[in-house]
Formats: structure tokens, sequence, C-alpha cells
């Protein structure tokens, strides 16, 4: 069996790539007081040094969200080590120092300095990193409930991907309908993308700044003919899905202006409620446009059928 606990022991880092955008580990060791605000108290035990700590967490600058655990649709787990551990390490996350500090439970603010970093990622200011500690487990324990999850995450999975045969005809028929003019009761956005709902969720429609999560299943909708097609791409033909093989995990992504997905995505999106199963037909200036890659040729139309599953 996999053990996350003997990976993580001879780490000072966080896994499951939580500041993977940057480089926190050459920050100087500046986590004091200072610079630690309290949110929340908890009620839980003491985090006791030896263990590990799974932690959900939001690192921000200027309000505006650079990462969290929701986005990224995993919490972090770190080793928690004793106040003599930290003395003698060279470099460590701002974050390592105050977990020895916390119960499970607390939540707090961590106030770190742009310019305490050597190659500073921005040009001014902080970057906050909200953290609460979710909970503490010695090795052993740990490996019960990764191990536990992760069986879990892959029975749900499971139920994703055998319906990729299911989810892809149903697809390649609203693809000809909609390339047929048969396609009514359409959504349209101002930018050109149209959204035909076929079941109507009961939630909310999101508002920008939070997290969406979604299955998909993306196809060509429709192919420029003057643009090169070298790789012999059809109307219909799968470029990606989450359906597909070894998948089965909807991706999450922020909803509005920031959010890293195309621009019939942002637009889309917002036009349909949590747990809605639609269809977004996509124009190729609000997909990838003039660029091209061996799935999809330049300046073709798209068409993704999603299922919006989660919004926090």
């Amino acid at each position: 069996m996999y053990q996350l606990s003997k990976v993580l022991s001879k780490t000072t880092t966080v896994a499951l790539g939580m500041f993977a955008i940057i480089n926190f580990s050459s920050c100087d060791k500046s986590s004091t007081p200072d610079n630690v605000v309290m949110i929340e108290k908890g009620k839980g035990a003491k985090a006791t040094p030896g263990n590990f700590a799974v932690l959900n967490y939001t690192m921000s600058r200027n309000d505006t969200t650079i990462r969290s655990s929701s986005i990224d649709g995993r919490e972090a787990i770190v080793k928690i080590f004793s106040p003599k551990e930290i003395a003698e390490l060279k470099n460590f996350d701002p974050l390592v120092p105050v977990l020895p500090t916390l119960n499970v439970g607390d939540s707090v603010r961590i106030v770190i300095p742009v310019d305490s970093f050597p190659s500073a990622p921005y040009p001014d200011g902080n970057i906050d990193l909200n953290v609460r500690l979710v909970n503490a487990y010695d090795s052993i324990s740990l490996d019960a409930m990764m191990a536990e999850k992760k069986a879990k995450a892959d029975a749900i999975a499971k139920l994703v991907t055998d319906r990729h045969d299911e989810v892809n005809e149903l697809s390649l028929e609203l693809i000809k309908k909609f390339n047929a003019g048969k396609l009514t009761d359409l959504i349209k956005t101002e930018s050109g993308v149209s959204i035909y709902v076929i079941e109507e969720g009961k939630g909310a429609k999101p508002n920008d700044g939070q997290t969406i999560k979604a299955q998909y299943h993306g196809m060509i909708g429709s192919l420029d003919s003057k643009s090169e097609n070298k790789s012999g791409v059809k109307v219909g033909d799968v470029f990606d899905s989450s359906f597909g093989p070894n998948r089965g995990q909807a991706i999450p992504f922020t909803s509005g202006p920031a959010a890293r997905v195309i621009p019939a995505w942002r637009d889309g999106f917002k036009e349909i409620k949590q747990g809605t199963k639609a269809i977004i037909f996509c124009p190729a200036a609000t997909a990838y446009g003039e660029r091209s890659t061996p799935n999809i040729p330049a300046n073709s139309d798209l068409a993704f059928y999603v299922e919006f599953e989660g919004l926090n």
C-alpha cells in the first residue's frame, strides 16, 4: 500500500501542491505572532509534533484568490514539526512554525510580505494565507484515512466513466441537431455562445469568485474548411472528457472574469444553475480561436456536454 506518511515525513513542504504557485520554501523564517491572526478558535485537540495536519486553505492578494483547497479540489497535508526541529531547518513554508501552536478547528491568517521572498512574485504588498486545521493524524491513521478516501473517490469516478458512451451518444445527437438548426429553446449570450439545457438543476447560478465543479465531455462542433486539418479530425470527435478512462473527477474552476477557462465556459456557466446538465456550443472565437492542437484544428467550433456538480 502506498504510504503518504513516509513521503511527507521527509519534507517540510505542503503536500498536494498547496504552494506550487509560489516558492515559499525560500521565504525567510518570518511567521511570528505579529503576522499570524486567529480568525476562529477551534475546540479540538492540540496539534502534536510528529503527526500530520489536514488543512483547508485560501491564498489571496488584494482580496483576489490565488489558490485554495476548494479550487484545487483537495485539502493539503503537512507534517507537524516540533519547535526544536523547526529551529534546525534551513528553509520552510511560513505555515510550518504555526502548526504546533494550533488546535484542531483553529482558523488563522498568515500575512506574508511580498518583499520577504528572494524573488518577489508580485511588486508589493502582502500575500494572505488563510488556513483551517481540519484534523491531525498519526502516520498509521493518515494512511488508513487516505486509503479509504481513495477507495470512495475511485468508486464515484467509476460511476462517471461508466456513462461515457451514453454521454457521447447524446452529445453527438445534439450537435447534429444544432448544426442543422433544429435545436430550439437555446440560451444565447452576447458573445455568441449557445446553451441547451438538458436537465435543469435546482441550485443557484454562480456569482463571480465562487468555485464551480463540473464534469465535461468536449467535442468538435464544426470545422473551418479553410483551416489546416492534418490529423483528419471530424465533427463529433472527442478531444477531452472527464468521462474518459481513468478520469471521472469533476474539474474545479473559479467563476467570473478571473476564471482560467475558455470564454465560452465563463459565459455559459453564468447562465445555468448548479445541478444542471447542458451542452454548451462554443463559437471558435470563444474557444481557442486561431490556435490549434493535434485534436482541435484552428477556428473550430466546440461543443461541451457539462454537468454542473458543485458550487461553493
